[in-house]
């Protein structure tokens, strides 16, 4: 039987002048033992806080980290010429 395997979020975003707090916190994860972090996509984003490309931020929390999975949770939209209209 596989074992449970537990990770975290890195939402909700972070303050804009606190972008090394999601890196701690990833960190911190690892520390605790948890096997992944997740991020999500930025299609829907409150506009509230640090709102980082997914794809980047798991760049970065690959290179601060040493055995953490990286998810991504949901799709991740790869840039558009055009705006999506709304």
């Amino acid at each position: 039987m596989p074992l449970l395997r537990l990770g975290v979020s890195l939402q909700p975003r972070w303050p804009i002048d606190d972008g090394a707090g999601v890196l701690h916190a990833a960190r911190r994860a690892e520390e605790l033992g948890f096997d992944h972090v997740a991020v999500g996509n930025r299609l829907l984003d409150s506009g509230f806080g640090l709102d980082n490309d997914p794809l980047v931020l798991l760049a970065a929390v690959a290179g601060t980290t040493t055995r953490l999975r990286l998810l991504t949770a949901g799709s991740v939209l790869l840039p558009s010429p055009r705006p999506v209209a709304g």
